[in-house]
């Protein structure tokens, strides 16, 4: 036999932790390596631009962007060399060279670019220059060529190079990468850690129906041998033993498999548990006090042996956590308020649950108790959730106070006529 302890359960939600904080730090590690990347970029391209209009304006002094073929000639192989979109316009904002813009140099001649007002452009290449270069005038201050600090020679239109661009999308796809890559593995990890959990629950319960079975053989061979002999009364008592191992083992048996649900009274699950822990408990009456109020009216479907496991947890926990010479423990039912459930609420006057512990307290494996598999509210919260569709939560606790736990299990469909006459 050994012992679930607190501390292996912590795990999961620590490493969740620290992969989020890590996937912050990666996230925040890579925003700032490449805002720094494309502002080195940004810098680089604005210098060259800067050079390249310095050079322009040495080169046309007095002369303007297209003085004669010989400097058309020095303007196209100059501006050959840059590797990011850049338009250069004349005085008159009229586009005379270009660069990494879409548009063929040779597709526009100097004969379409005469008289042309680059307010109103005519239809074409042109027009789509001009149209570009106010686009790029938003990526970057355009640099102006003048001469001797009065006179326009033209304008330097510049953009941002495509590395740039790739810069600045690298960050956003690489976090998506990551966010994929963590959804992926928590996925995955959530998945085994859940295929393992159902291991550990059927393999648990069908080990414990085995064990059960053998002294429950022997003890109806004893029961037949005794009728024979006639003692009443320890025959009535073993018929209810045996029958309560009966109940257990088809308890245990059940989990792993989906019950059968049959519509019926809520209230009689839980006054014949309560009946039962009262007989099988001989310190309740001593030391605490069973207080039972049930008004709930609407048919609920649900799983007798299951259901009264529920009840019997709860209530056992509530005894166990009693620490006042007047214990007093309710367990009530009633009908919400909207009609669509039936409220089970079981109250104790006990010890109460520190707040670290209620967040775990349907963890499997926890227990705030010396000895014990932890597994009494964890196979609690499988049956009301899974198995009955319900919900169970701690609605209120308070340490030296005492603790309150509330179910929630819906109220049964109402069959169609169909359905009845098919019955």
């Amino acid at each position: 036999m050994f012992n679930i302890r607190k501390k292996n359960i912590r795990l999961p939600g620590t490493l969740a932790g620290y992969l989020f904080i890590g996937f912050i730090a990666i996230v925040l590690g890579l925003f700032l390596y490449f805002q720094t990347l494309v502002r080195e970029v940004r810098d680089s391209t604005k210098i060259t631009s800067k050079m390249f209009a310095a050079f322009l304006k040495t080169e046309t002094a007095g002369y303007g962007v297209h003085p004669n073929p010989e400097m058309e000639i020095i303007f196209k192989e100059v501006i050959k060399k840059i590797d990011f979109p850049v338009i250069i316009t004349d005085e008159n904002d009229i586009p005379r060279a270009w660069r990494n813009v879409g548009i063929d140099p040779n597709s526009v001649s100097n004969e379409m670019l005469e008289n042309v007002d680059p307010l109103n452009p005519p239809a074409g290449p042109v027009k789509k220059l001009i149209e570009i270069t106010k686009k790029l005038d938003k990526e970057n201050e355009p640099i102006s060529m003048i001469y001797r600090g009065k006179i326009k020679l033209g304008t330097v239109h510049y953009g941002e190079t495509s590395l740039v661009k790739q810069l600045k999308w690298f960050p956003i796809i690489i976090s998506g990468v990551i966010i994929i890559f963590l959804i992926v593995g928590f996925l995955g990890f959530s998945i085994a850690r859940r295929s393992d959990e159902e291991h550990i629950w059927v393999g648990l319960a069908k080990e414990t129906a085995h064990q059960l079975g053998t002294p429950l053989s022997s003890l109806m061979g004893w029961v037949e041998i005794l009728r024979k002999e006639n003692p009443e009364e320890v025959i009535l008592g073993l018929e209810k033993d045996v029958a309560r191992l009966q109940k257990v083992t088809n308890r245990f048996s059940s989990i792993g498999q989906q019950p059968k649900l049959k519509e019926g009274d809520v209230n009689s699950v839980f006054k014949d548990s309560v009946d039962y822990l009262k007989r099988k408990l001989p310190t309740i009456d001593n030391r605490v006090k069973m207080k039972e109020n049930y008004d709930a009216r609407k048919s609920v479907s649900f799983d007798f042996d299951l259901l009264s496991w529920v009840i019997e947890n709860l209530v056992k926990n509530a005894i166990d956590a009693m620490d006042k010479k007047k214990g007093l423990i309710e367990v009530s039912t009633r009908d919400s308020l909207n009609g669509r459930y039936v409220e089970i609420r079981i109250e104790d006057n006990g010890r109460g649950i520190s707040k670290n512990e209620a967040k775990r307290i349907f963890e499997a494996g926890f227990t705030s108790k010396q000895f014990g598999w932890g597994l009494g509210l964890a196979i609690t919260k499988r049956i009301v959730e899974e198995y009955h569709n319900g919900r169970i939560l701690l609605e209120s606790t308070q340490v030296g106070i005492g603790s309150t736990f509330l179910i929630y299990l819906p109220v049964a469909k109402k069959k169609s006529e169909g359905e009845k006459e098919g019955n």
